[in-house]
């Protein structure tokens, strides 16, 4: 991290943001990190016509272009189901006229309701952040600043990076955005496009959470689905580049919130055999 870096992820510019260095991805110098703007547009996703009682039950978040650093970025939502117990909110990023990211929400209302057989115990804990080692598998060039590890802190408790399967907890290390403190939606967002890194898989263009229990009393831990189907190409053209006889594997991620972090588990992404050819 270099001194005297960034204080967030993104500081406001006028009625929209700027991406500062601390959002900046591994891919390229002038773009940001997928997690910085899905966290961005579950911002948006939560304030825009709050209801007491509401959550956020599922947020996918579509790429249709890279979001840029230091270039005016601006971000709108609205409801477009409205309802008692069930709604659609939809969300979108853009820059210079260009949409970049769309996302689109359900919300629906909390309540008392059965409970599945077998899940009556909740999802298994993890190990505590403090049992596990701050991975450190990027170092910023240059000393420059970047979203991991610059704003996030990745703490692996099980398994390790690279061979196909691991379990971290994720921590935000700055806020998202100057002088607030970041929601537990947030904190998922940005920790959502990390399964596929953990696991070295490919890189997907479109990725999903969902929330799997919000019956949950103030301040416990709430356990979250990860889902991202992994299509940056279109399955054909990845089953093209994996040869034929090739299955691309669908890369999954399961988290849950505790004290401020995010704990993922990612399976690899990559091709397995198959008993038949793709054209």
């Amino acid at each position: 991290m270099a001194d005297g870096g960034p204080a967030a992820v993104f500081d406001r510019a006028g009625e929209g943001f700027v991406a500062t260095p601390a959002a900046r991805g591994p891919w390229a110098p002038g773009e940001a990190h997928g997690g910085a703007p899905s966290a961005l547009l579950a911002r948006a996703v939560e304030r825009v016509e709050p209801a007491e009682g509401m959550a956020v039950a599922r947020l996918t978040v579509d790429f249709l272009g890279a979001v840029p650093l230091g270039a005016p970025l601006a971000v709108a939502a609205a409801v477009v189901k409205p309802g008692r117990r069930f709604q659609l909110v939809e969300a979108e990023l853009s820059s210079a006229g260009r949409m970049l990211c769309r996302a689109r929400a359900v919300r629906l209302r909390r309540g008392a309701g059965p409970v599945s057989p077998g899940t009556e115990a909740g999802p298994v804990r993890p190990p505590d952040p403090h049992e596990g080692w701050e991975w450190d598998a990027l170092v910023p060039v240059d000393g420059q600043d970047m979203f991991f590890p610059t704003a996030v802190e990745v703490r692996v408790v099980d398994g390790a990076p690279g061979t196909g399967a691991a379990s971290a907890w994720f921590r935000l290390r700055l806020p998202l955005v100057g002088g607030e403190s970041p929601s537990p939606l947030q904190r998922t967002a940005a920790a959502a496009d990390f399964g596929n890194g953990i696991s070295w898989g490919a890189r997907p263009a479109r990725m999903a959470l969902r929330e799997h229990r919000a019956d949950r009393a103030p301040g416990a831990r709430a356990g979250r689905r990860l889902d991202r189907p992994g299509r940056a190409h279109g399955p054909r053209r990845r089953r093209r580049r994996a040869g034929h006889g090739d299955a691309v594997r669908r890369p999954r991620a399961r988290g849950c919130e505790r004290a401020g972090a995010v704990r993922g588990a990612a399976r690899l992404s990559g091709v397995r055999p198959s008993d038949r050819d793709h054209p």
